[in-house]
């Protein structure tokens, strides 16, 4: 857990001179709200990268089905998808042809990426009715 300590140490160099911190989040500093700002851009990379490590497992998976190999397990790509790579997950299903016809899983992946539409849905109507999660 090494590199968690020189994460903590760079943010806490890089906030003391910015003026934002993380523990902070919803407290604006500078008369702006940097803080939203950099918690939105954090997000958005998280949930980016996720997406796309989804349809990789999924493109390596698709592979190893087809070669014969040692393959992804349903319950690991599931679990990618539920922790925020459901579109990437249901994007790579359906261009590489990939566990289309396990309905228990296509079921059980259409539900997870409800659940985020839904999730989405109430960030951004609770962020545009003014209401802030912290």
């Amino acid at each position: 857990m090494r590199w968690v300590r020189r994460f903590r140490a760079m943010m806490e160099k890089s906030t003391i001179q910015s003026g934002w911190s993380p523990r902070r989040t919803g407290q604006k500093s500078h008369g702006g709200s940097s803080g939203e700002v950099i918690d939105t851009v954090w997000i958005a990379t998280y949930v980016t990268a996720v997406n796309i490590v989804a349809a990789l497992a999924f493109g390596w998976d698709k592979r190893q089905a087809r070669k014969g190999g040692s393959r992804i397990s349903e319950s690991a790509l599931m679990k990618i998808a539920f922790l925020g790579g459901s579109l990437g997950a249901k994007v790579a299903q359906r261009s590489f042809r990939h566990k289309t016809r396990k309905q228990p899983f296509a079921h059980q992946l259409n539900l997870i990426l409800g659940f985020h539409i839904a999730l989405l849905s109430a960030a951004v109507i609770g962020v545009m009715s003014g209401i802030r999660p912290y």
